[in-house]
């Protein structure tokens, strides 16, 4: 099964789906002549369907609604056959996606899936969104489950709920990590994001799955009213919550925890610093131990994952470090700035930019924290897209103005990196390079160009030691 007519090989089922700029039923003619043995087409889209389609035509109300049911029956349902964990949320999902494949692992032979692709082992595929089209996921899914995958980490995106991409997939537990405005140009509101997202619990209900939820987040308790019967909550401030932290000693480096849960008190020492990342584990552990593996296992097994391709990394040379990350909401920019502040820079620089054609609301919020929280503030360019560059910065610009930081508008993005690391930043520093973290493009116009901020600090880092 497919929805691309492009992709249509003889025997095919072609979806029709009714995309946001193109729209499928136009290209059913294309997928027959590639071979489509029969098309799902929608009644809304166009009433009836002409009769010089020479292959059956399965008629229904939402082609986005049953293609992915239909997607994971055609791939007899490889989800049933193995353990499933979805993980929603604004902030931490990959993090939280990659210590539950820790977790995971200490049982069944696990695979992550999310805005990293897929990953199993040191092998990793990318893949188009966060969450596949249900049509590509069914199919990924089989994939995996022939080739020994028995359990898959993956990011739950609002967009795949709202667009039924997550559709048929027999989930063993869900995550809620937290909600802040994102999106919002998609789904309007807050309070609309937040329905999306409980979308996934209330599919966990019907499961009668494991639900893991976020005691400390404001949206926490909509989350535990409306999930599954068997629901755990995780907390780095509340006792009574049924996995609590009880010991937390953040360093600069790494983060000691004692969890306390329903299966035993585990010990771990995590390779990833600072608070949000400790909840992050709270999560995973909570799911580790509610789907059956062994807390001592758990506790080992998170401290096991060193790095998190593009969230947290650090990189230093001659007294200089360089954090890079994925942050491009308010709320992660403020918990990233917060976090390095708390290690004590000398000063404390923010090499940033906001998206193109995304949700303008948050652009002068995360001007205000970087202009607030740190010394020095470039601000430069990430994915602009099609929109132009002057109505992206302006809106970056009134949230700056009447901080406390010096900034400055650098427009080409290697140029910012290598003024803050190698012309201004001295001994004792910290540059943050916030927004991209492991992407490897810039988006610019139509233009989808090489781009690598942690290859960028990393000369820059060097060429401060040439220098010197």
């Amino acid at each position: 099964m497919t929805h691309d007519s492009r992709r249509v090989e003889p025997g095919d089922l072609f979806a029709a789906v009714e995309g946001f700029e193109l729209d499928g039923h136009d290209f059913v003619e294309a997928a027959v002549e590639n071979g489509a043995r029969a098309v799902m087409v929608s009644r809304i889209a166009r009433g009836a369907v002409p009769a010089r389609w020479p292959v059956p035509a399965l008629v229904v109300e939402s082609v986005r609604a049953a293609m992915g049911p239909a997607a994971h029956a055609i791939y007899a349902d490889p989800s049933r056959e193995m353990t499933v964990v979805g993980i929603t949320g604004t902030n931490g999902k990959t993090t939280t996606a990659f210590l539950t494949a820790a977790a995971l692992e200490t049982r069944w032979e696990t695979a992550t899936l999310g805005t990293l692709g897929v990953r199993r082992g040191e092998r990793a595929t990318e893949t188009a969104f966060t969450t596949p089209e249900a049509p590509d996921l069914a199919r990924l899914l089989r994939e995996l489950a022939d080739d020994g995958v028995e359990a898959i980490s993956m990011e739950v995106s609002s967009h795949a709920i709202a667009l039924g991409r997550a559709a048929g997939i027999a989930f063993d537990a869900g995550v809620f990590t937290n909600l802040s405005p994102e999106h919002l140009d998609f789904h309007g509101s807050l309070e609309a994001y937040g329905e999306t997202k409980l979308e996934l619990f209330r599919r966990l209900r019907q499961l009668d799955a494991l639900g893991v939820v976020n005691a400390d987040d404001p949206w926490g308790e909509r989350f535990v009213e409306e999930g599954p019967e068997r629901l755990w909550r995780f907390s780095l401030e509340d006792p009574s919550a049924e996995v609590f932290a009880e010991r937390l000693e953040l360093e600069r480096d790494e983060t000691r925890l004692t969890m306390r849960t329903p299966s035993g008190r585990i010990e771990s020492r995590l390779a990833l610093p600072g608070r949000f990342n400790a909840a992050n584990a709270l999560a995973a552990a909570a799911v580790g131990v509610g789907l059956g593996a062994d807390p001592g296992e758990v506790g080992d097994s998170l401290g096991s994952v060193e790095r998190v391709p593009g969230r947290f990394e650090v990189r230093r040379g001659n007294g200089v470090t360089v954090v890079v990350d994925y942050a491009h909401t308010p709320v992660a920019f403020e918990r990233i700035l917060r976090t390095v502040r708390e290690v004590g820079p000398r000063r404390l620089f923010c090499v940033f930019g906001c998206g193109g054609e995304r949700d303008r609301r948050n652009r002068p919020e995360m001007g205000r924290i970087a202009g607030e929280l740190a010394e020095v503030v470039f601000l430069t360019t990430d994915n602009p897209r099609r929109e132009p560059l002057e109505e992206i910065m302006a809106d970056v610009r009134e949230g700056l103005e009447g901080t406390s930081a010096r900034w400055e508008r650098i427009d080409d993005r290697r140029t910012a990196i290598r003024r803050a690391i190698q012309e201004e930043a001295e001994p004792g520093d910290v540059v943050c390079l916030l927004g991209k973290g492991d992407e490897s493009y810039q988006w610019i116009g139509e233009e989808k160009l090489p781009w690598s901020d942690l290859e960028e600090a990393e000369k820059a880092l060097a060429s401060r030691g040439r220098a010197a």
